[in-house]
């Protein structure tokens, strides 16, 4: 998952150094998450130069479904944490007596 979370920072941050510092890593680790889904798939996602990084076209293809999984892991996340926290029981609604 983290994977992805650096894959869709990078390109919507067009950065390497913004998406490490929105993750609080270093920029080291960012390409290193980066370079792995590359190796992985054998895909270069961006082209790198000293001043400057460009989304490839095979990057834009994948950006799409890779923002869906990790806003849908997200929620799950999310959804999971609710779950664990522990809730109060549900009472009944008190009714009033007439007398």
């Amino acid at each position: 998952m983290r994977q992805l979370e650096a894959l869709v920072l990078v390109y919507r941050l067009g950065s390497i150094t913004k998406a490490a510092s929105d993750l609080r890593v270093t920029q080291s680790a960012i390409s290193l998450l980066i370079r792995q889904i590359e190796d992985n798939f054998q895909l270069k996602l961006f082209d790198r130069t000293t001043r400057a990084l460009h989304p490839t076209a095979a990057c834009r293809d994948v950006i799409p479904a890779a923002e869906r999984i990790f806003s849908g892991a997200r929620g799950l996340s999310q959804h999971m944490r609710d779950l664990a926290v522990p809730r109060r029981p549900c009472r009944p609604p008190r009714t009033r007596h007439h007398e």
